[in-house]
């Protein structure tokens, strides 16, 4: 009967409209950040085996989710006391969207430049399965040492980068007051 097609499809449009009508771009980055930390912690000991260190990768992940967590009580308490002016909401919802472009590779991935993204990407062996990290987990199929290591410290400082706009985000709420 096709039920669970249509409960994906009422689920889309929900989340459509909430999108839609949202004055902030209505993301969870804490959540976000929590479970790539947790993907890094699960290859960690591959990274480790391939002469890489994945540890670098934590605390930058952990930062985000901080930083995160501060931007969501300035939108909380901005939005509780009113609608921010229109500027302030551009700026806001720009430096938003820019978190996640800021995780890709405007290059692409190694033998795959159509994917971008450096958090979740079809996996290479199974286009219906999602893999997380990719650029870091393809490095390690293909026992490349020196790339692991690239791979880890090119995501570090884009992390880095994806946390920064989360600040310029609150800092856009922050004028609003």
């Amino acid at each position: 009967g096709y039920a669970s097609h249509a409960a994906a499809a009422r689920l889309a449009a929900a989340w459509l409209l909430r999108v839609a009508e949202a004055d902030v771009v209505p993301f969870d980055h804490e959540e976000f950040a929590r479970t790539l930390g947790q993907a890094t912690e699960r290859i960690a000991p591959q990274v480790a085996r391939a002469g890489g260190d994945a540890a670098p990768l934590l605390p930058a992940w952990r930062d985000m989710g901080e930083r995160a967590a501060r931007f969501r009580a300035v939108r909380d308490s901005v939005l509780a006391a009113g609608t921010p002016s229109r500027d302030a909401l551009a700026r806001t919802n720009a430096a938003l969207r820019s978190v996640e472009r800021r995780l890709t590779r405007p290059e692409g991935l190694v033998g795959r430049p159509w994917y971008r993204s450096l958090t979740y990407v079809a996996d290479v062996d199974n286009g219906y399965a999602t893999m997380a990290l990719p650029s870091i987990g393809e490095a390690l199929r293909a026992r490349d040492a020196a790339r692991v290591r690239a791979e880890v410290a090119d995501l570090v400082t884009r992390v880095q980068s994806a946390a920064a706009a989360l600040d310029e985000a609150r800092a856009a709420l922050v004028s609003a007051r």
